[in-house]
């Protein structure tokens, strides 16, 4: 609802990509890229491109099963809404980072707050 809210507000702020991404998403890979987003702000928007989320320490924060889990990180790699250094099975580091289209996707599924950081 707050794509469509943003959208209707901004049209030309808000990629035709958004809506395809938001339709291959699933309720726990939602679940799971805001999580990933709120790790990666950490209350510092300054510095998200810097932020490594550690996957051990949100899979331990989450009700989200370890199979769908991986699932849902999976997707939103192949989404390119988060990277990573794989390796083939496995994932170097067991961290994640937010792409820009993560971060940008996110900022446009949130409702706005009125204080727009670009401001």
């Amino acid at each position: 609802a707050a794509l469509l809210a943003n959208a209707a507000s901004d049209p030309q702020g808000i990629p035709p990509s958004f809506p395809f991404i938001l339709g291959q998403l699933s309720p726990t890979d939602a679940a799971l890229l805001d999580m990933i987003f709120a790790a990666a702000n950490n209350d510092d928007e300054a510095n998200w491109r810097k932020s490594s989320v550690d996957l051990e320490a949100l899979a331990a924060d989450t009700t989200i099963d370890s199979r769908e889990f991986e699932l849902g990180l999976d997707n939103l790699i192949r989404l390119r809404t988060v990277t990573t250094q794989g390796t083939y099975g496995g994932l170097a580091g067991g961290t994640v980072m937010l792409t820009t289209l993560g971060y940008e996707f996110v900022r446009a599924c949130r409702p706005p707050t009125g204080d727009s950081p670009d401001a």
